[in-house]
């Protein structure tokens, strides 16, 4: 993709002697080459010596490479999966389940184009039941925090596509308020008809629908979580801190709980009780050492 030759192989790099941080920075780079040329095999490989025998490295850098290898292998399946839901369409071109999947997947690859296009023929085939509507609503979220996502982060993302997705989530909006109608016992539903609501900055809509998630399903954590964010968005801060805790009691284990948390603590006055959330989170994430606190 470059245009450079490049054909230093691994062995070349095992000099005896070298120290181990010399190896994985030779090695980190070469992966970082064989990456830029398309060569996916090949940097997998480079990634996976790299994070071997390197006694003396940094956290850092071997958070780095491991990185690196983690968006390879995601690229990998990406890629297969674009393969098996093609060959699924062709199967059956009417489901429109298989385009939702395959327009999130097009998303993660950067396809913009391809996922409007898939979104498109998904909303044409419109769901029929409880179950559909939920995976089109959360499958049209799901793309819309995949284009910010790459959007914050200095993807050049034109206007036109977010128009698009504004588009995509007006009818998700309809399919959701459709299939409540239809069945108004479902907490899915209530929860991703709330995420378009949040979308919007629409704070009201999305607390109801969320009070209505829970009230449903008591458990349901994520229902908790999102609607104490939305309550610390509207200055209702003791509320908005009760629903994350309560979120925390139900998923313990969930990093983002506890970093929301100890932003609603900031919010409130409480930086110690932020910091403890914080180093809880930072614990629960492998990323708390000694050194950090």
């Amino acid at each position: 993709q470059t245009g450079i030759e490049f054909s230093l192989e691994l062995p070349e790099l095992d000099q005896t002697g070298a120290p181990d941080v010399v190896s994985f920075f030779g090695y980190s780079a070469l992966a970082s080459v064989y990456y830029h040329q398309g060569d996916i095999s090949a940097t997998g490989q480079t990634c996976t010596v790299a994070l071997t025998g390197i006694e003396g490295v940094s956290d850092e850098h071997i958070s780095e490479i491991s990185s690196l290898r983690t968006e390879i292998l995601a690229g990998i399946n990406d890629l297969n999966a674009i393969t098996d839901l093609d060959d699924a369409i062709e199967q059956n071109p009417e489901n429109g389940e298989l385009y939702i999947t395959r327009a999130i997947v097009n998303a993660r690859l950067g396809h913009y184009a391809a996922m409007l296009l898939d979104t498109d023929a998904a909303i044409e085939f419109e769901p029929g039941n409880t179950e559909s509507s939920v995976l089109y609503v959360a499958g049209i979220l799901e793309l819309e925090g995949i284009v910010r996502r790459d959007y914050n982060n200095g993807v050049d993302i034109t206007p036109e596509i977010f128009e698009r997705m504004e588009e995509n989530l007006d009818e998700a909006l309809l399919i959701a308020s459709r299939a409540i109608e239809l069945d108004g016992e479902n907490a899915d539903l209530f929860f991703n008809r709330a995420g378009i609501y949040g979308y919007r900055t629409e704070w009201p809509s999305a607390a109801e629908d969320l009070t209505a998630a829970i009230e449903l399903n008591p458990d349901f954590a994520e229902a908790y979580n999102g609607r104490g964010n939305i309550n610390i968005e509207m200055g209702f801060l003791e509320q908005g801190i009760s629903d994350l805790s309560k979120a925390i009691e139900l998923s313990p284990d969930s990093v983002s709980y506890y970093e929301d948390r100890a932003f609603a603590y900031q919010m409130a006055g409480e930086p110690e009780n932020a910091q403890n959330d914080l180093r809880t989170a930072e614990e629960l994430s492998g990323r708390y050492t000694s050194e950090t606190h």
